[in-house]
């Protein structure tokens, strides 16, 4: 008899990511395939149900579940728009894989994935308030309410999407001011080049290690960063008043530098009795934390 498993699948910028999970969580196997493609949908759906359908021919494979990089309808599996990649606008991705797999289909935003990835990780106990902030090329965001992730019609807890400067730079979403335009990697680098008077191309992992350096251009980005992190992470707190704030994704890696000014920045501007028992910390799991939290959806069905 096969061994019943579930599917996991992180859709990324560069890479589709997925995964085969035992019912227990056990990673049994994993591929990748290049995102460039993925405006065809055509090319999308094949890889997926070629990647099934080899783990099918092993496995039982019982559900399932997809991390999308935008805003969907979790209860319908549809694609309202992903903002990095054009032609999957009012697209229905469960409905249109289920015909080709006969399997069910759950979709939902990456970041909330990620986030029950880390949840579920931890163990954490099923009665928590929990923020998750993920930084990178933007900022993503999941809000769990006594163990429940929020929920909508719409992937909710769009944290990066929360306007700062009424006039600020053009966001991504196609707002301005938002969280992520002082926040994300673009703004970083922009800092650090203009702090530098250079062009030359750099990444944030090169920030972190010029501030490894002892470089004080790097220091302070990260000591801003860190304090605007932590002002916001304050409206956050004021709104959920959450027992545990975790900090994800490629930017985390330069906790030692942002942490100190983010609490700082975090107790100035909170209100105190939200304080109470708050604990921020950085997350534990760090590797296939998409196609784990995917693959988590598809077993909760």
């Amino acid at each position: 008899m096969k061994q019943r498993v579930v599917i996991g699948i992180d859709w990324g910028g560069t890479f589709l990511k997925v995964g085969v999970f035992s019912m227990c969580m056990q990673l049994l196997r994993k591929g990748r395939f290049a995102s460039e493609k993925f405006k065809e949908r055509r090319y999308f759906l094949e890889c997926i149900v070629r990647f099934y359908e080899q783990a099918a021919k092993e496995y039982t494979v019982a559900a399932l579940g997809i991390g999308c990089p935008g805003i969907v309808n979790p209860q319908q599996g549809l694609i309202y728009y992903l903002p990095n990649i054009p032609g999957w606008k009012n697209y229905n991705l469960r409905q249109n894989l289920y015909y080709r797999i006969r399997k069910p289909v759950y979709v939902e935003n990456d970041a909330n994935v990620a986030a029950l990835a880390e949840y579920r990780y931890r163990n954490l106990p099923p009665d928590k308030n929990v923020v998750y902030l993920t930084l990178g090329t933007g900022v993503g965001g999941a809000v769990f309410i006594k163990g429940k992730l929020l929920q909508s019609h719409c992937s909710t807890a769009e944290l990066g999407h929360v306007p700062l400067q009424l006039s600020g730079r053009k966001c991504s979403c196609g707002g301005r001011g938002c969280v992520e335009t002082v926040l994300g990697n673009a703004y970083l680098i922009a800092e650090y080049r203009r702090s530098k008077k250079t062009g030359k191309d750099i990444s944030p992992q090169d920030i972190y290690e010029a501030a490894a350096r002892k470089d004080p251009v790097a220091l302070r980005i990260w000591s801003q960063f860190g304090n605007t992190l932590g002002m916001y992470c304050a409206g956050l707190v004021n709104i959920f008043n959450p027992e545990l704030i975790i900090i994800g994704g490629g930017v985390s890696g330069a906790w030692e530098f942002f942490y100190p000014t983010l609490i700082s920045g975090l107790y100035t501007q909170a209100m105190w009795p939200y304080l109470k028992g708050l604990k921020v910390e950085q997350v534990d799991l760090r590797e296939n934390v998409g196609i784990r939290g995917a693959a988590e959806l598809a077993r909760a069905g």
